[in-house]
């Protein structure tokens, strides 16, 4: 009978010594989810755009629309989340374009149009510091007219970029603290703080930016709890708001309708009101 038992905690201490070191070969491969199908284009909606090309840090060659609004004011900067690419996000651009802002989206390496290069946290971090310095030293953009946005993973790209620069404000949805953290919300029982070789710590960089900061997170969130939103907000500086939605990860700020589209609208609109440019 014992060999039986010692037999089978083996079994499963070889399974989960396995699978531990899966996770950290491949974990690249769960948090990338990039797709090459372009599902439609601004033009499908009514939207006016450029195609644009430009090079990344290390010269990979990204892709990106950008959507141009009748006036001269701020431009919003998109940064998406882990899967899919901009096509996903038409519907998002057309909120700010109504709301009086152009707005440029792009795509990683590898996601969508761009040159297919391999993922890393450096490599998408390059990706959006290119994409900051294509508004400002293509289209002649000051940073206090640029905004960036950034959705769950985007969020962290957005983060990092805020704190290098000098952007108007920074907008984060559906943000992690870091991805460690949201793996030990999926993953309880691996060791994912060990394991991780990919961080994103969005807290961190949050506490260093200098400009307002909105923080829009869904309570019914089912992957990135709202306590790290909330942990988010704390951290950062002042001025910053809060807006609270409901919905699933990827559906909430559709779903919540004029809960997310007030609270975004009368955040981007706080920035150039008199008490804000004293």
């Amino acid at each position: 009978m014992k060999k039986r038992v010692y037999f089978y905690l083996a079994l499963i201490l070889i399974a989960y010594g396995l699978l531990i070191g899966f996770f950290y070969v491949y974990q690249e491969r769960l948090i990338y989810i990039p797709s090459t199908e372009i599902l439609s284009d601004p033009l499908h909606y009514g939207m006016e755009f450029e195609e644009i090309r430009f090079p990344s840090e290390d010269g990979t060659i990204l892709h990106g629309w950008f959507l141009p609004h009748k006036s001269s004011g701020p431009v919003v900067l998109m940064y998406h989340g882990n899967a899919g690419n901009i096509s996903y996000m038409i519907d998002s651009a057309k909120i700010l374009l109504d709301m009086g802002y152009s707005v440029f989206l792009f795509d990683y390496r590898s996601y969508g149009l761009s040159q297919s290069k391999p993922l890393s946290q450096e490599a998408t971090y390059m990706d959006s510091r290119a994409a900051y310095l294509w508004l400002k030293n293509s289209k002649g953009y000051e940073e206090n007219q640029i905004i960036v946005h950034g959705r769950s993973l985007g969020g962290a790209q957005a983060a990092h970029v805020a704190r290098r620069f000098f952007p108007k404000a920074l907008v984060l949805e559906s943000t992690f603290t870091s991805l460690p953290e949201v793996g030990k919300h999926l993953y309880p029982w691996l060791p994912v703080h060990l394991l991780s070789r990919v961080h994103y710590p969005t807290l961190e960089d949050v506490k260093a930016v200098r400009c307002p900061v909105l923080i829009v997170h869904s309570s019914q969130d089912e992957l990135i709890p709202f306590s790290h939103g909330q942990k988010i907000f704390d951290a950062a500086p002042e001025p910053k708001s809060f807006v609270t939605i409901t919905g699933d990860h990827n559906e909430g700020y559709f779903t919540s309708g004029k809960a997310y589209t007030e609270g975004l609208n009368t955040f981007l609109a706080s920035l150039d009101s008199p008490a804000e440019s004293e």
